[in-house]
Parts: C-alpha cells; structure tokens; sequence
C-alpha cells in the first residue's frame, strides 16, 4: 500500500514538474520568421499558403517576434517585422492584412535561399538586441526549386545549425529530390502543403511536447 502510495506521489510531481517547465517554455519569447515563395508556379498554392501563415500567427503569444519576406527573383521583400504586443484579434488582423497582399510573380522564379539568407541574418541581429529561447524559419513553398537554390539553401544549413534556428518548408509532389534528401539528412523539416501543421511546428520549436514511456512525441 505504501508502495503504490509512493509511487502515485512520485508521478503526481513529476507531472507538475513538467507542467511547470512547460509553461515556462510557452512563455518565453519566440522569434519566427515565415517566407512566401511569390514563383509564378506557386499561384495555386498561395491562398493556402496565406492560411496557414495565418493559423500561426493567431498563436504567436505577447513577446513574441514576426518577420515576413517574400521571396522574388531579384531582392527578397521584407514585409513584416513586429513584436506581438497583445495578441488581439485587432492585432493578428493587422498583421494578416499585410499578407493577403502577397501574390505570385507572373512568370518569375523567386530565389528562396536569397530570402532564407536574408531572414538568418536578420534573426542573427535580432538575437543580439533580445533574448529568444526559440527561433525559427518557416518556408512556404511547393518544393519547385532549381538545383542551385537548393545548394544555397543547404549551405545556410551551418549558420541556422549554429545559432539554433530551426528551418521547416512546404512542398509538392513535384519537389526537387535534392531538397527531400537534405531533409533525409537533418537539415531541415519537410511537409506537403496538404499536410502542413505549421502550428504543430511552433508548438513543438518552444518545446511544448515532452517524451513519456510509450510516447511518439518527442520535446
């Protein structure tokens, strides 16, 4: 009896205990930055990506820190960069507002490791002024990238490795197989578009998922 009397207080506070850490997690601040790839390829894809982005951006929490660019064939665009103040309805559509003005380029490949390039640099810098327990770039593409963006790309791998930012990006059937192996590899997070949970990526980049016996999720 006092055994399992033992046992039930051991796993009471081991679950409070990881409640606590976990919404000390949730409530450190997070710096995020989301980029539309605007290649004219993308045209079909782009209202879904402006919902997903918007899904996002209705859970980003008071603290928090948003960029938005938009890749294009020459400079990438930055279109957003605030801090989450209140996290308002009033707020988030103010934010969204700006997005639904992205649009595909007509007849115009955008160079999506020009704008990852951009957005490290930028999270770099941002980092420096403010504290971010967790940072994050998240690409919304259909994966149709030439061969050479994707070598760029990877080669931004170290610098996003080296100052912990995750990268995770969307994609079609049709992506370019060099960009599924280096998500094979490690160096970034892949998902269909049709199955993106771009939530479920912030949740689990501020650490919001633990691992008990038995358990697929992972912190």
């Amino acid at each position: 009896m006092k055994t399992k009397l033992l046992f039930t207080i051991l796993v009471v506070l081991a679950a409070a205990t990881v409640f606590a850490e976990e919404e000390k997690l949730k409530s450190e601040p997070f710096a995020l930055t989301i980029i539309f790839d605007t290649s004219w390829s993308t045209e079909h894809d782009n209202n879904t990506f402006k919902s997903l982005a918007r899904q996002i951006i209705a859970k980003l929490s008071p603290g928090d820190y948003l960029e938005v660019i938009t890749s294009r064939s020459g400079k990438p665009r930055l279109c957003v960069a605030q801090f989450i103040k209140s996290g308002t309805p009033e707020e988030v559509k103010g934010i969204t507002s700006i997005i639904e003005k992205v649009n595909s380029q007509f007849l115009s490949d955008a160079s999506i490791s020009s704008a990852a390039h951009l957005a490290l640099n930028r999270l770099k810098q941002t980092s420096e002024k403010n504290s971010y327990a967790h940072k994050a770039v998240i690409i919304f593409s259909d994966g149709k990238l030439n061969d050479n963006d994707v070598k760029k790309l990877e080669k931004l791998y170290a610098g996003l490795a080296e100052n912990n930012i995750r990268i995770y990006i969307t994609g079609s059937y049709s992506t370019n197989k060099k960009l599924l192996i280096a998500a094979n590899q490690g160096k970034l997070t892949f998902s269909l578009i049709t199955e993106a949970n771009p939530v479920l990526w912030v949740q689990q980049n501020r650490g919001c998922f633990y691992s008990w016996p038995g358990s697929i999720a992972e912190r």
